[in-house]
This record gives structure tokens, sequence and C-alpha cells, in this order.
């Protein structure tokens, strides 16, 4: 993205919220074919949109200072507060969801955020923050590979991204299928880079065409987002159990094209809502969502009568329908948790300098 629409785009911001809060939902739910449809549209999502939202540029120390800040910092924070809450209920969490915890000792679970990759079993803590140093490390990619394209092909890219891609994802299936965890996940990186590069793609081809917000455009993206989102929703159905956290597609080729489905359909959604303050607000502020969504969540699935009964109904329409109103809820304690960072803590929530 170049300084001249690094501005914020309001259908990005949009498309951010749709993405966390299907998220959100598939947390609550925890398993499930439901939980892998949820995953399928919201997970691809988020790294095609940091690769809509990359920034190119040529100071490096200052690139790679603020990616620092506003995704290693916050992880940090996130994961030390959550090892300490670990660590006193831990084990009654655990018993309550009849899931088993290696450990709620502290410095195993110390270990294990310094290390960062979920499948150690050590970040039970809050599985939800394997995305964060993902992330960087899927950016580390993205940022190489456009440097290389800057200096040293300008004139061929495209044949160039194709060839990252297809090297990344093999070298990430790999790894995968030899069982071999690496830090930050990058195996899982390697698998999600083609989306981001994607991303970079949209950028760079098609977000310029996309800024009209006329009625009938709004109108005609909407009738063009429900045989994508179908379309999607069908493919992952046929597909099976999806977990991307665990590097987990079964069909690869029928993940990709759901996931290729339901991008364009949650964009074309999201162009059709358009300029909504409220779904901005919350898409501009996903970080802390992701940050903290595993606690209101656990609440709702180990404390409160009504929700913990129903929820662990797997794949049944009340189970869905019960979990959309706790969410929403766990969503807003999270922007709220997020808002009160921004004020005390700059810091923790990628704000503020060092």
């Amino acid at each position: 993205m170049t300084a001249a629409t690094s501005k914020r785009i309001s259908y990005i911001d949009i498309a951010k919220f749709i993405g966390i809060f299907l998220i959100v939902l598939g947390h609550m739910l925890r398993r499930g074919q439901v939980l892998s449809v949820l995953i399928t549209a919201g997970v691809p999502l988020f790294f095609f949109l940091s690769g809509v939202t990359y920034h190119y540029t040529d100071q490096k120390l200052n690139f790679w200072k603020k990616k620092f800040m506003t995704l290693v910092i916050p992880y940090l924070f996130a994961g030390l507060v959550s090892i300490i809450i670990f660590t006193l209920l831990g084990s009654f969490a655990g018993s309550r969801l009849n899931v088993s915890i290696r450990s709620t000792d502290l410095l195993p679970n110390l270990g294990g955020l310094l290390y960062a990759n979920s499948k150690t079993q050590y970040m039970k803590w809050n599985n939800s923050l394997w995305f964060i140093p993902c992330l960087f490390c899927v950016l580390i990619l993205t940022d190489l590979l456009e440097t290389v394209l800057k200096h040293s092909a300008p004139g061929h890219p495209l044949p160039i991204r194709i060839l990252s891609i297809i090297i990344c994802t093999a070298l990430g299936k790999y790894l995968v299928l030899s069982g071999i965890h690496l830090p930050w996940q990058m195996e899982t990186a390697l698998n999600v880079f083609l989306f981001t590069e994607c991303g970079v793609i949209f950028q760079q081809h098609f977000l310029p065409y996309m800024q009209e917000n006329s009625l009938p455009r709004r109108k005609a993206s909407l009738l063009m987002a429900v045989p994508f989102l179908l379309a999607g929703i069908v493919c992952c159905m046929i597909n099976g159990k999806v977990s991307i956290r665990t590097d987990e597609y079964a069909f690869y080729p029928l993940f990709l094209l759901s996931a290729f489905t339901c991008i364009p359909g949650i964009l074309l959604l999201s162009i059709a809502i358009r300029n909504c303050r409220a779904l901005e607000f919350a898409g501009q502020r996903t970080l802390p969502i992701l940050m903290w969504n595993k606690f209101p969540i656990l609440l709702f699935q180990t404390i409160v009568p009504f929700t913990s009964t129903v929820l662990a109904r797997v794949d049944t329409p009340e189970a869905f329908l019960c979990a959309v109103l706790p969410s929403v809820l766990s969503l807003l304690l999270c922007l709220l948790c997020g808002i009160i960072q921004e004020k005390l803590l700059p810091l923790t929530v990628g704000k503020g300098r060092m």
C-alpha cells in the first residue's frame, strides 16, 4: 500500500470486524463442522487483509520496529497475563471442558510464550495468541519478497510471486508432515503466506478500482456476495474438519477453494455495508479482541449455566444460536479492555512509543 492509499478504508475495517467476529464465534463453539466453516472463512481473510494493508518502505529499521511494537509487545503482554491466570485457574477450566493440560507450572509456560508454537501444548493459557507471532513471521516473508521484487525484478513480479508462494507452501507442507514445530509457528506462516501475497496483489491491481460508494454499487456488491458466501460454505461443509492453528486442512485444494470464495464474499458484503462507524471502530481494534477473547469465552463455556450446557451440543442449531449473543458480549468486553489499555498502557496494544 502506497502512502497515497495508506489511509483507512471503510470496507476493509468492516471486513476485519466480520473476520474477527467469525473467529470469536468459532472459539465459542470450540469444535465441530460449524467451527471449521467459521475458521476457514475468518482466518485466511485476516492474512489476506494483512497483505491488502501492507506498506512497503525502504526504511527497514523503522518498519520492523513498528511491527515489533504493534505485534510482539502486545503478544508478550497478553501472554504474561494469560499465564498468570492459567497458573491459578487452568486446572479448573481444563476439568470443566474435558481438555488435557500438560502443565500449569510457570516456567514451562513461559518457555511456551517465547517459543510461541501452540502445537507444543504449552500455549494452553491462550491458544488464540498463536496468530500474532505467526502474522509477524508472515510479514517477514512478505517484506523480504517485496524487497527482492523492488530491487532485483521490478519488471516481472507476478511469476516470482507465484514461484515464491509455491516454494513456501511446499516447505510448509513438508514441515507439517514431518511433525516439525518451529518457533513462532513459522511452518504455519509458510502455509498461509499465499493469502497475504494474494492480498498484496489485490492491493496493487484491484483496490484502486473499488473506492466507489454509490448505492447501486453497494446493492450489486450485496447480490454478488451471496453466491460467493454460499459456495464457500458448501465447500467448507464438503471439506470437513479444518484447523489452521494446527495445520489441518482436510483436502487442501478444497480448503483453498473454500477460503478463496469466502474472502471475496466477505469483501463484497463489507462494501455493501460500508460506512458503519460501529463496525469500523471494532475492525480497527481487532488486536485486543485477539488478545483477550479467550477469557470471556471460557466464562460462558464453563461458568454460566445455560450457555455452558447448550454450547456442549456440538453442531446443533441451538448451540449456534446460543453462541451468537455471548460472542457479541465477549467482543464488546475485549473492546472495552482495549480502550482501557489505550488510555493506561498504550504500548500493550501497539500504541505510543517506548
